[in-house]
This record gives structure tokens, sequence and C-alpha cells, in this order.
């Protein structure tokens, strides 16, 4: 049984080669690290990397296979949340944790709240405990206001206030600046500043180079579950950080059955048809407004570190997420969207990246998901003609080569890959000009990714156009002549042709300029 005595705050943690893999995919591949007292140590990675996997052992909610983290001599204990909090170890959140019916007092000094004689919270006590700590820490928040009623900016300032109010020894702020204009980041980093200088240990993960350089003391970079280096931050450039991520990485085979690397693969002409025309208003929640064209054919790539705007632009484009001012042309004519029909009807089809939670329709039969965007194509006076659903779907499972036994059988039975046609599939049965792919390959086996993509170059050459966002920067160097690629809300970068390449992609998620090809 593990010590559950006050850690001490003035030794650090040690991570000694820990490793985590979710079935056949690693994770962390042996990552050591120290986090020092009185420092803040940034982690700088791109998506898949392993901060977040890194990020959730440390707070308790995910269990290590190997390796050990100790402070000092002795082990620490991360088997739970509960456990991280008494090792000394509180974490803001990128996914927030906030509870929206509790108060912002509430949730900062959750399950420590002050008590009245009879054994009831003091409320006069908790609010008055919680201005005092917002006024300390210089956090403009009220702390009576439900945090329903709260922006997701003030809301991302309640999970780091939370996790503040806990007096760690070791604090963890995942993106926690992600959500924050900059004059809140700027005080969250101050604040970071001086709970480093008082001793605390701060991991702070971010995507944002600016601050990785202004707030830091060391810098480490994780690629593919491993640590690329870790530095002193003093005299380290935008540039030395790019260059770390980007050289000891390989573009991967996609396809390493076939031989079909992504390098080989030919870069694919788009016509000069205008096919669709999208604009988003910045009161939709971006820096500043969002506009592009969508060519005839196209294979569209959207690149960007989670939560700068890419999947929220895909998801008001097909619908799924309202936007007051949001506009959408198909062929020269204005699309009126309200909801994901509406989308549908004219032409514009979304595929969600949760295929198991948005995707398909659990203890169904594979051909009643297959054909669910179609049943009025199916129906004769309200009733469902079972011979016709059985020809469309199985016609469909054949084109896109669907491993099934039965297409009675339950979507369940079948891999994520082929759940993923069958939902692709669905897509086509509705007949789209424009098809929305929001991370939808993700997941999915090399072999089945890529009969998916050589079914999309079919489908473009026949005139479909597509959306792709993806966190795999091969998927749209391999699919994409064009690639719009997003930073903190606004795009950042339009890349075409021989400029579509994995540095340049880096350089413009990380909010740096694309070097042209040569």
């Amino acid at each position: 049984m593990l010590s559950q005595a006050r850690p001490d705050p003035s030794v650090g943690l040690t991570l000694t080669e820990i490793v985590k893999s979710y079935g056949n995919t690693r994770a962390l591949r042996g990552v050591s690290l120290e986090f020092r007292p009185g420092e803040v140590h940034t982690i700088l990675g791109e998506n898949g990397s392993g901060k977040s996997t890194l990020v959730k052992i440390l707070s308790g909610t995910v269990v290590n296979d190997s390796g050990t983290i100790t402070r000092g001599e002795q082990p620490v204990d991360c088997s739970s949340p509960a456990s991280s909090l008494r090792s000394g170890i509180a974490t803001a959140f990128q996914e927030l944790t906030v509870l929206p019916s509790l108060t912002v007092a509430e949730n900062i000094f959750l399950d420590r709240y002050p008590h009245n004689r009879i054994g009831t919270i003091n409320r006069r006590a908790l609010e008055s405990r919680t201005a005092q700590f917002l006024e300390a820490h210089g956090f403009e928040l009220p702390p009576k206001a439900s945090c329903r009623d709260l922006t997701l900016a003030q809301l991302q300032l309640v999970e780091v206030a939370r996790a503040i109010a806990r007096q760690p020894s070791t604090l963890i702020l995942d993106e926690a600046t992600s959500a924050l204009d900059s004059p809140e980041a700027r005080q969250v980093m101050k604040v970071c500043r001086g709970l480093a200088a008082a001793g605390t240990a701060v991991l702070f993960v971010s995507h944002r180079l600016d601050e990785v350089l202004e707030i830091s003391d060391r810098v480490s970079t994780l690629i593919d579950g491993r640590i690329g280096s870790t530095r002193d931050a003093k005299g380290i450039t935008h540039d030395i950080l790019l260059d770390e991520l980007l050289g000891k990485r390989k573009i991967i085979d996609l396809v390493p059955d076939t031989g079909d690397a992504v390098s080989a693969r030919p870069r694919r002409t788009v016509s000069s048809t205008v096919r669709a025309r999208f604009s988003i208003p910045a009161s939709a929640g971006f820096r500043e407004d969002i506009a592009f064209d969508l060519h005839e054919g196209e294979i569209l790539g959207l690149a960007g570190l989670q939560g700068h705007g890419q999947k929220q632009v895909l998801r008001i484009i097909g619908g799924d997420l309202p936007a007051r001012g949001a506009s959408r042309e198909i062929d020269g004519e204005a699309v009126n969207a309200r909801s994901p029909r509406d989308t549908i009807s004219n032409g514009i089809y979304y595929i969600p990246e949760e295929r198991k939670v948005e995707g398909i329709v659990s203890g169904h039969a594979i051909a009643a998901n297959m054909v669910l965007s179609c049943l009025p194509r199916l129906s004769r006076y309200g009733w469902l003609m079972r011979s016709v659903e059985r020809r469309f779907s199985n016609d469909m499972a054949i084109r896109l080569g669907v491993r099934l036994h039965s297409l009675r059988d339950s979507i369940d039975s079948l891999s994520g890959g082929n759940q993923q046609k069958v939902i692709l599939g669905r897509g086509l049965l509705s007949r789209p000009k424009v098809l929305l792919l929001d991370d939808s390959m993700r997941g999915i086996d090399v072999r089945s990714k890529d009969e998916i993509y050589r079914l999309l170059e079919e489908l473009t050459d026949s005139g479909l156009s597509v959306i792709v966002n993806s966190t795999e920067i091969p998927e749209l160097i391999a699919l994409c002549p064009r690639v719009l690629v997003f930073h903190d809300h606004a795009v950042s970068a339009e890349l075409v042709g021989s400029d579509v390449s994995e540095a340049n992609i880096l350089r413009g998620i990380f909010g740096r300029s694309a070097e042209k090809a040569a």
C-alpha cells in the first residue's frame, strides 16, 4: 500500500520509461522526464504524439502499462484521479471537467466546502473564500454565477482556477489557454510563473509557440510517443522547435501491404470549376471571417491541432453546428440550411469523427445503417420496401468492399474500418455533391484506409467534391492537392500543389509562415 502522506513540495516528479498502448497503437514508447519544483516545463508535440496520454497517466484517468512515477525515492500513486490529487498533482484539462449545474465557487472548491455547525454548506463563507482567491490570482469570474451561463473562455478559467486552488506540488495545464483571448491567456501564464517562483512544478502543454517561449524554463518535444529532446528554453527559437519536430519524424507508409507510400501517390490536379462557396463570420467563434471555395472533383484538406477551429468549420458547413451569418452556395445557388436534414437535401453530407457515438446506430442491421440517408427513396405509402433496401445496401457494400457475412447482421459485428465504409456508403446514397469527412479514417487499419482513399479518388474523378479534416498529416499529403491550415481559430496558411508538405503544414499549425517549394 502506497503512503498517503502529504507530498514533499521540494522534490519533483520523475517519470521513467513510461509505456502505454491502446490495442496495437503505442501511444507512449518509454517516456522519461523530470518535472522540477520551481520551473515551468513545457511539452510540445503535434496531434497523436502522446501528450494527452501522458497527462491522463499523471492525472490518474489512465494507467500506464509499464514504467515508474516517483518523487525522490518514493513511488507516486497515480492509479486514480483521487490518488493523483493526494499525491499533489492537479490538472486543468483541455476537455473541460467543469460541472455546469454548479456555481463558479462550487466548482473551484469542489469537495472542500466550508460547513455550518449543522453540517450544511456555508454559502457565504464559500463565496467569500472564492472571491478572495479569484482576486488574488487576477481571474475575473463571478463566484455566484452558474457555470451553465458562462462562456467557453470563462469555463476554461474555472478549470484552471480549480486546479490551482488545490495548491498542488505539481500543476498540469493541458492546453489551458487554448480557449482564452490574449489578456486572459497572459494572466494564466503570469499566475503560472508566480506559482513556479513559489516552488510549484508546472507542466505546461500548449501549441502556441509564443507562449511556450515566453513561459518555459525547459521544453521537451514529444514525437510519436517518444521524447525528441529536452532543453533549456533560453535561446530557443520557433524554428529550432519546428526543426526538432520535423527532424526526427518520417512520413510513414499508410499502406505498407501494397508498397504504396504516401510520397509515391501522384499529386492530383483540380478542375477550375467552383462547386461550392462557404463563408463563416468571425462572430461564430473565429479570430476572423472564414471564406473559401471548393472546386469540382477536389479533395480539400483541413489541418490543425485539436481545438483550433477546423472541426468547427466542418460542423457548421454540415449544418451540425448553428452559426448565425454563415452561408453556403452549391453550384451558384444559395443553400438555406437550418439543420443537417437541410444540408443533406441540398447535396452536402457530413460524416462525423466519432462513428460509434454519432455514426452507427448500434444494435441495428448493417443494411438499416447503410440506407438511413435515403429512406424516402426506399418507401412507398410510408412503408419501407425491404427488397429495395437489400438491393441498395448490397450494391453499395459490394462497391465499397465491405467485409461482412450478412447484411442482416448487426453493425456492431463489423470491424472499425468496415463500419466506416458503411457510414461512407450511407453518405454516398444521399447523392451528395459535397462530402465532409471529419477525421473519419482515425483508428482504422491501413488496408481499409487505402481502399477508402482509392474510392474517394474515383468519386472525385466523377465530380464529387470532398473536404477532409484530418489529424494525420501524411493522410492530407496523400489525398489533398490543397490544404487550409488552421491556427488559433483562423486560417494560417493555404497550401497548394508542391507546397503541401509536412514541414509547411506543421509551420502553419504552429502559426508560422510556410516555405515555398523550389
